[in-house]
């Protein structure tokens, strides 16, 4: 609940936030971000209570799915994915890392090694005609404990031209964490868990018959799709990576 409030009251002087940035000669949405980077403490002490209270939908090995749902409610959407990696910690973690935390502007971070921060734009005009296009201001930061690394992810995805006034605020938690104990005889397993939780702006669900709505809700699909794709050219590196280094078993010794 905490949580939600603190995007509500976000969203509220996103507009101030933005005048501001400006009025300062900065970057789109810099404040904004700087806003989500101070928020991500706060969130990475709310993993275990989040991770504990949702149940995953596993995947295959080495597959990534996002399936968002509405609540019961239908204030916000949310997805809870898993699937199971067969690598060692550290081999998971730096591909993982290697995806979400690059590429960034990391000028003036306190922690670059461990946080990103961007603003782009996805357009899919091609696709789905004129004007589909988001802004994205994303920030993301990495904690690595002695046996799990979490990722925690802030987004604001805003509509342009005919979809000015949309909007979508995301939080997720990525973690990784061991899925077998490690032995001599036993190769290391991980399983990476997702957590998405995203509330649109200005819109309501899909059934509302509001057209332009509609229009936003493929566009953010087409969105999940490219990240879903991202994810899983990651993890297609990591198993091809894994099958060149990993030696092969001597037969009769």
């Amino acid at each position: 609940m905490k949580t939600v409030l603190c995007q509500q009251r976000m969203l509220n002087s996103l507009d101030a936030y933005e005048e501001k940035a400006a009025a300062q000669g900065n970057r789109k949405g810099d404040t904004l971000l700087k806003t989500f980077l101070c928020e991500m403490d706060t969130l990475y002490a709310q993993t275990d209570a989040v991770i504990s209270g949702v149940n995953f939908e596993m995947s295959p090995p080495l597959t990534y799915e996002l399936k968002r749902k509405w609540s019961k409610d239908k204030s916000f959407l949310e997805s809870a994915d898993a699937t199971v990696i067969p690598f060692s910690f550290e081999h998971t973690c730096r591909a993982v890392s290697l995806m979400i935390l690059a590429p960034s502007y990391n000028d003036e971070l306190e922690d670059p090694e461990n946080t990103a921060i961007r603003t782009y734009r996805l357009n899919f005009s091609r696709e789905l005609g004129n004007s589909a296009t988001l802004v994205v201001c994303n920030a993301v930061k990495r904690y690595v404990e002695s046996n799990r690394a979490v990722f925690v992810w802030r987004a604001l995805a805003e509509g342009q031209g005919e979809f000015d006034g949309l909007q979508t605020v995301e939080t997720a938690w990525f973690v990784v964490r061991p899925l077998t104990e490690t032995r001599p005889n036993n190769p290391p397993k991980m399983i990476m868990e997702s957590y998405t939780h995203l509330v649109p702006v200005g819109f309501g669900r899909p059934s509302d018959n509001d057209a332009r709505a509609d229009k936003f809700s493929k566009i953010l699909a087409k969105a999940d799709e490219a990240d879903v794709s991202d994810m899983k050219q990651m993890l297609g590196k990591l198993m091809k990576r894994g099958r060149i280094r990993r030696p092969r078993r001597r037969i009769g010794g």
